[in-house]
C-alpha cells in the first residue's frame, strides 16, 4: 500500500519492506496508493475484519 505526495508515491512500503527483510520476496511497486496514511490504516482494518482475507 502506498501513500501519496504531491502525486509521488513515499517510500515507506519500500522502506518497511526492507526493514523487515521481505524486499526479495514482495514487490513494492505493487499495490494500491492512497492519499493518506490514515487511508492506509483504514484500509488494514478492513481487510483485516473481512473473512474474505482469512486463509489467505
Amino acid at each position: 500500500m502506498h501513500i501519496l505526495h504531491q502525486g509521488k508515491r513515499l517510500p515507506v512500503w519500500d522502506n518497511w519492506l526492507q526493514a523487515a527483510g521481505l524486499l526479495d520476496r514482495i514487490d513494492p511497486a505493487r499495490g494500491m496508493e492512497f492519499s493518506t496514511l490514515d487511508q492506509v490504516i483504514n484500509a488494514v482494518k478492513a481487510a483485516q475484519a473481512s473473512p474474505s482475507s482469512i486463509n489467505r
